[in-house]
């Protein structure tokens, strides 16, 4: 079927409008031609035709200026609906003439090949695929099956009859989402595009045309090498000479399609200057100005006349000259932009980079590659980061946005100084390298953001003893003296040394050695290299990680500092000799200083002693005498792995005689006050029970107790007795009840309320200090947040943690992540994986912090103290692959990443906790197919073991871990799925070391642990049907030992979780506003409610991924992440308020959270993540909120879920529990013990 017509364009304005009926499913294609023709205005045929294509309200919905072929346009389109569209006929240069209009249709063809996951389709390594686009919307996905970390090469080719005209590739991993992308390779219009997968599996490689047309296309896939990053910026050509001459364009004179505006100023010519002079300092290139344009090499021209949004431009060799054309009247073309590291400055560097050879990283100039994994110019980093100005001039994402301080928004500052290390090392593979900075240099880091100084540079320095200086900063500084590594990889372009939120910092170029690191007045991260490094922190806590080579860790006596690795006979821990008195020699024992192991001086003078109870290094300048020592500094481990063990120890199964399938998981806590982790079970919807773990046995120490018509919403102490108690919610009424085990009875402590059931328990924890877990709601419907505080089981008041995040956000937890004592609020983005804590003090946020970003592949699996330095950590876990990966925070940032392992998808996390009461975080696993459990012992998010405490059969899941003994063991409650029965595991030294019963009246389900008695015991927060809550206490791991009602905010507010926001001692609860993204805490005491504070709000998008002490102050601290973009942040709460709000860094969303623990024990939690397709662990440790470094505490195998963290063995630092969902079997992983203790010989003075 087809239709033509005839008409004129009259003017430049133009337009006629015709109407066109459609069939849905046909395809139309409409072609408007220049045609001659008698009558019209000019008498000639429109020259330039200009097509639009609009719907029937008038929205456009395509358009075409010029064929492929002519200036005639032509648009294909696939009618959606049956009706009317209209077609516009125009003119694109505004000139009138004749024209006829055409449309053709016919039925839609059959798709030959679909475009979902579903596609019969398969394309081999090595071989190649032909077809055809059938119509002019489709899409072919062929499926083809890749391994991790090896490098591919797809191209999508033209057929040379019937070909597509504009091929365009896509790259889409097993859930169909885009990962790389190409329209226009090396080989004109045909696409070809790089892809190194992270991890093996199915993907998708989809062909179609760019724009909507059909024909033939080749599809192939290749085998390569993995991707030099310099490749990405090298344009394929150079200058023939190594002496540019430079002239500047004068007013009028004209250079191809450019004429000059004007001649350049002193101050632009000194600008352009400063660039040269920067790219001479590391590349054997010389610059000279000429003041005749026949003897340049380079031509510089001022013209206006550039496209509205373009600063600059410049051809590329082999053009000579090459002409660079800037536009001086844009808006940032100002005098302090043209400033080192201004926009104007950075837009010449770029630009010249161009004329001597460099290419865009995201696109295929010359014979340059697009970077994995950049989709677009702006805003797409690459696979690892590195398309961003802190590595390469070349890149559009100028500074570094991904960075704490984000995106600079002045033209004056946060650009680049010069050529950063990417660029290094392409120019000076095209024209050498040249001496530089011979001599003992400083390189001052920029500390405030102020024109001229705040800017990026990459340091290429070629000989003398070097430092880096953040001596003058007041904000926290990270120093990290490891050179780019030139790799497709996090480090490949640099790794930054900046500080605070300043947009300015430094990076060392492949090749290059600093040798030494002094820091500021902030709580700093110093990280050596190879080298013997000297690493000076200064004043503040701060944290060393000195890698390889014989290092020392400088201390003074003002701060307690970690050392992260520190070796024995290896490493050296200096005395700041003007610190500590007068120190005449360069040992120990030169200056009169005594060592001793133990907690204390025994003898008079000046004394350093080592107490190896907790690693922690102190300074008696009067040893024995009345003066106070004073701690200095507290030492990690040696070895940042997991033990290596064949296999995890497995640490049982429930009840594998008296109990079958009907058995599950609900919680962990600490049930008896013993210090470790117990497990609860349910059975069915009623029925509880409890079992104490010691060593990682599991004993029942709780008779059944039936709970019908009640679920668990929470486990906490609420009545601040040491031990947690459980809170139950009545699934018909939202009653709250807070219950305790007494003896080996679940008996009713509270009833603190009833709330709506549109209200969800999103945390319980000691949201005031008090001692007492609090509740924190959150309303399903609008994301609101509301706390209650508790006191001794009973509501004492509301408490707003912060403004509505919105619905996009969640709260994935509550925890102290600066160490204030007082539980913050974790929040995680949805869409995006980013993460942000809220800082919470008395139930108020205080203050915010951006730990980091995680793929929404991952997902929380919970939070604690993973390295038991009294900081919440993150705790991560894949779905899909099992991985197991872990933040570890400090201070209200990310201080680190940990991965202690993988586990098969069949298990599931089912707690988190220290089970063998060392201190440490542990991790319960269970098999949700066999019911068997398997707890992991973590120390410092390091694998040290797996022991099974019981068995328990697959019908049976975690709920929630918490102390329910008070025996500082992180214990862990199990669910039953088929009815409200828990059973909790008490946790000793990694093992099950008893158990209880948990029988909940009422359809219910346990949202909270947390002590919200102030008893030391953690209580359980159950949220019934009807949308109450009720807290249910424990004491000596006995549940039932009373309860108390909890009352949420509003109808719009969902409780998150609970954790100690105050440092009172008690959990609070943390609540959200579903609608406003605000957050709040409620902060309890004694079971009853003390305050209620608003933390701040936080975009819905983003989630709370966990809770934890993230600076190790004593408060529970939020973890935030994007699941879109991976991005963390930290907000970091003291005394129920908001204190502070970090960024530690971001993850590839194939990384998910997996648990919040301290890791490496120093008091801060860390954060767990595992890579959701290889079960890789990794762990963040975290610094005073900041990311402090990582390391990789090993994998599990598929199958097996992150459980829950907790200190399984009292060991203080976090263990990994692992759940076989397939077998029901647990597993742990126990985290390496500390490191040998110094010994005088391992001081020097300095």
């Amino acid at each position: 079927m087809s239709s033509v017509t005839f008409g004129w364009i009259n003017s430049a304005n133009d337009t006629d409008w015709y109407r066109l009926q459609v069939e849905a499913g046909r395809t139309y294609t409409i072609a408007l031609s220049s045609y001659t023709m008698s009558g019209n205005a000019a008498g000639t045929s429109l020259p330039d035709p200009y097509l639009r294509i609009y719907d029937s309200s008038g929205l456009l919905i395509g358009e075409n200026d010029d064929s492929l072929t002519s200036l005639d346009s032509r648009y294909s389109y696939t009618a959606t609906s049956s009706g009317y569209i209209y077609v516009s006929a125009g003119s694109a240069d505004g000139r009138p003439g004749s024209y006829s209009l055409l449309a053709v249709s016919a039925a839609t063809p059959t798709d030959n090949i679909p475009d979902t996951t579903s596609t019969t389709s398969v394309l081999t390594v090595g071989g190649s695929v032909s077809s055809q686009i059938d119509y002019a919307s489709d899409t072919d996905w062929h499926r083809i099956s890749l391994n991790g970390g090896q490098g591919y090469v797809f191209t999508l080719n033209a057929a040379s009859s019937g070909g597509l005209g504009d091929p365009f590739i896509e790259i889409r991993d097993a859930s169909g989402k885009i990962v790389a992308s190409n329209d226009d390779g090396p080989n004109g219009l045909n696409s070809e595009v790089r892809f190194t997968p992270t991890t093996a599996g199915v993907y998708y490689v989809t062909a179609r045309a760019f724009s909507d047309e059909t024909g033939r296309y080749t599809l192939t896939a290749q085998q390569i090498g993995p991707q030099d990053p310099v490749d990405t910026i090298d344009w394929g050509t150079k200058l023939n000479t190594s002496e540019v001459r430079i002239y500047f364009a004068t007013g009028g004179q004209t250079f191809g399609e450019y004429s000059a505006d004007r001649a350049w100023t002193s101050d632009e010519i000194r600008s352009v200057m400063n660039v040269t002079a920067a790219i001479s300092a590391v590349a054997n290139i010389r610059f000279t100005v000429v003041t005749e344009r026949s003897q340049a090499t380079m031509v510089m021209v001022l013209d206006s006349g550039l496209d509205d949004d373009v600063v600059g431009m410049m051809t590329t060799p082999p053009s000579s000259p090459a002409i660079g054309v800037f536009s001086p009247s844009v808006a940032s073309w100002t005098p302090d932009s043209l400033n080192i590291g201004g926009i104007a400055y950075s837009t010449i560097l770029h630009e010249i980079g161009h004329g001597l050879g460099l290419a865009h990283p995201h696109d295929t100039g010359g014979s340059s590659e697009v970077m994995e994994g950049v989709l677009s110019e702006f805003g797409s980093y690459g696979s690892s980061g590195l398309n961003q100005g802190v590595y390469t001039i070349m890149s559009y994402n100028d500074g570094w946005p991904s960075g704490p301080a984000g995106q600079f928004v002045s033209y004056g500052y946060g650009g680049q100084a010069g050529p950063m290390a990417l660029d290094i090392a392409a120019l000076q593979a095209k024209y050498g390298a040249v001496a530089a900075n011979t001599g003992n240099t400083v390189y001052s880091l920029p500390v405030l953001d102020i024109t001229g100084t705040a800017y990026y540079r990459a340091i290429w320095d070629t000989g003398g003893v070097d430092t880096i200086s953040a001596s003058s900063a007041l904000d926290p500084a990270v120093i990290d003296l490891r050179p780019a590594t030139l790799l497709n990889a996090p480090g490949g372009g640099g790794f930054v040394s900046y500080v605070g939120k300043v947009n300015g910092g430094l990076t060392i170029a492949a090749g290059v050695w600093i040798e030494n690191a002094i820091g500021g007045f902030g709580a700093d991260i110093l990280i050596g290299n190879e080298l013997n490094n000297v690493l000076k922190g200064n004043a503040q806590s701060d944290t060393y990680t000195g890698g390889l080579g014989s290092d020392t860790f400088v201390l003074q006596t003002g701060s307690r500092d970690f050392i992260t690795d520190f070796v024995v006979n290896v490493d050296k821990i200096g005395l700041d000799r003007g610190d500590f008195g007068t120190l005449t020699g360069t040992t120990l024992a030169d200056s009169g200083i005594t060592f001793q192991l133990g907690s204390a001086a025994t003898v008079a003078g000046r004394t350093l002693f080592y107490d190896t109870s907790n690693r922690t290094l102190y300074w008696d300048a009067d040893g024995s005498g009345a003066g106070a020592a004073v701690a200095i500094a507290q030492l990690g481990r040696a070895s940042m792995t997991t033990v290596s063990s064949p296999a995890t120890l497995s640490i049982g199964s429930i009840r594998p005689i008296s109990y079958g399938s009907e058995w599950s998981t609900a919680g962990s806590a600490d049930l008896n006050g013993d210090g470790l982790q117990d497990v609860i079970w349910r059975n069915g919807k009623s029925l509880y029970e409890a079992w104490t773990i010691d060593g990682f046995q599991a004993f029942d120490s709780m008779a059944p107790a039936d709970m019908t018509g009640r679920a668990i919403a929470g486990l906490g102490d609420f009545n601040g007795d040491g031990k947690d108690d459980i809170l139950f919610r009545d699934t018909a009424t939202g009653a709250m009840e807070i219950r305790t085990l007494n003896g080996s009875t679940l008996t009713s402590l509270a009833s603190p309320g009833t709330r709506s059931t549109d209200w969800a328990v999103a945390a319980v924890a000691d949201f005031n200090e008090d001692g007492n877990a609090d509740i924190l709601w959150r309303n399903t419907a609008t994301g609101q947040l509301s706390g209650w505080m508790m006191r001794n089981g009973a509501f004492t008041g509301d408490f707003t943690p912060g403004d509505n995040k919105g619905s996009d956000w969640n709260v994935v937890g509550a925890g102290d992540f600066n160490g204030d004592g007082d539980a913050d609020i974790l929040w995680r983005n949805t869409t995006t994986g980013q993460v942000e804590a809220w800082l919470m003090s008395g139930g108020v946020k205080t203050g915010s912090f951006v730990p980091g970003a995680y793929s929404t592949a991952w997902n929380v699996a919970g939070i604690a103290d993973f390295n038991n330095d009294g900081v919440s950590d993150v705790l991560w876990r894949n779905p899909t692959t099992g991985q197991v990966d872990g933040w570890l925070l400090k201070n209200g940032a990310w201080a680190g990443s940990f991965s202690p392992g993988f586990y098969d998808t069949t298990w599931q996390v089912a707690g988190l906790g220290d089970y063998d009461g060392d201190g440490n975080a542990d991790v319960l696993w269970r098999n949700a197919t066999t019911g068997q459990t398997d707890a992991w012992r973590l120390r410092s998010g390091n694998w040290t073991g797996s022991y099974d405490p019981a068995r328990a059969l697959s019908d049976w899941k975690p709920a929630l871990s918490g102390d329910f003994n008070g025996d500082g063991s992180i214990d862990v409650l199990w669910d039953y799925k088929f009815s409200n029965a828990y059973t909790g595991w008490l946790m000793s030294d990694g093992r099950n070391a008893g158990a209880f019963n948990l029988a909940v009246s009422g359809a219910s389900s346990v949202v909270a642990v947390g002590d919200f008695n102030s008893d030391g015991v953690d209580d359980i927060v159950w949220r019934t049907d009807a949308g109450g809550y009720v807290a249910s206490f424990i004491k000596d791991g006995v549940p039932n030992q009373g309860s108390m009602t909890i009352i949420a905010p509003g109808s719009e507010w969902t409780l998150f979780g609970a954790a100690d926001f105050n440092a009172d001692g008690g959990d609070d609860f943390l609540w959200r506003n579903s609608q406003t993204g605000v957050t709040q805490a409620i902060l309890m005491k004694n079971g009853v409610q003390t305050g209620a504070y608003t933390l701040g709000s936080y975009n819905l998008e983003w989630g709370v991924q966990g809770i934890g002490d993230l600076n190790g102050d004593g408060t529970a601290d939020i973890f935030w992440r994007n699941p879109q973009t991976g991005q963390v942040d930290l907000w970091l709460l003291k005394n129920g308020a908001w204190a502070g709000s970090y960024s530690p860094g971001f993850y590839n969303t194939d990384w998910q959270f997996a648990g919040i623990g301290d890791f490496n024990g120093d008091g801060t939690d860390d954060i767990l993540w595992r890579q959701q397709f290889t079960g890789q662990m990794d762990i963040w440790t975290i610094r005073d909120g900041n990311w402090a470094g990582s390391f990789d505490p090993g994998s599990m195998a598929a199958g097996w879920t992150v459980a829950t963290v907790g200190d399984f063995n009292h060991d203080g630092v976090d263990d990994v529990m692992w759940l076989n969902a397939a077998t029901g079997e647990v597993k742990e992983w126990i985290i390496n013990p500390p490191n040998s203790p110094p010994s005088a010989g391992d001081f020097i003075i300095v």
